[in-house]
């Protein structure tokens, strides 16, 4: 009775070692925060430069027209962040095009403008996009 008793529990403990092993032992937390760790513009005609300061942004070139409007597409990472909303706001003074907060540029006139997509999660995560409207 004894040694049976000891070979069961020894037989539990291989197969527990055996099935932490092979699944892992994740520890879910709930109500876990998952912060951004970074965005992407996903725009099909965007190209990566270095600006003058050597950061890497996206740059994408317009045929300007009158009435010109173009809508940033963007990626938040990782796709399960807790608060995947972000702000558009354009970096310096420009009177040639406006940034809704939906992402929409409104051109005015030809030219270059930068824009930048920031997290609001409180990490701050930017990404930086420069759009030149040419005619």
């Amino acid at each position: 009775m004894k040694k049976s008793i000891v070979i069961v529990i020894g037989i539990i403990y291989i197969a527990s070692i055996c099935f932490i092993g092979f699944f892992g032992m994740k520890i879910k937390a709930y109500n876990e925060t998952i912060y951004v760790t970074s965005i992407e513009c996903i725009n099909t005609e965007a190209e990566e430069m270095f600006d003058g300061e050597g950061t890497l942004i996206k740059y994408i070139l317009l045929n300007y027209t009158t009435g010109l409007k173009y809508q940033i597409e963007y990626r938040v990472y990782p796709d399960n962040a807790t608060n995947q909303t972000v702000e558009f706001e354009h970096i310096g003074s420009s009177s040639i095009a406006t940034v809704s907060q939906s992402g929409e540029v409104s051109f005015f006139g030809a030219g270059i403008i930068y824009v930048q997509i920031k997290s609001t999660d409180g990490k701050n995560i930017v990404e930086k996009v420069m759009l030149n409207a040419q005619n």
